[in-house]
């Protein structure tokens, strides 16, 4: 188990491999998110519907061709 919030310190605008809204640590306060790499403990939260919706109304979204469907 990770002990990454998904914020990076320095830059908190930039979210990666979590993307949950938490009362701890608000990664939807972002504006860039970043995948590292397809494994389950760093894509927390990629497929729930509000993130989706949270990004289709505030963002671009550039998926590499192998995750676009």
């Amino acid at each position: 188990m990770s002990t990454f919030d998904g914020v990076i310190k320095e830059y908190p605008l930039i979210s990666i491999d979590r993307f949950l809204k938490e009362e701890e640590c608000d990664n939807y306060a972002s504006t860039v998110y970043f995948l590292s790499h397809c494994h389950t403990d760093h894509m927390k939260g990629l497929e729930d519907k509000e993130f989706y919706e949270h990004l289709k109304a505030r963002f671009a979204y550039y998926p590499h061709f192998v995750s676009h469907p």
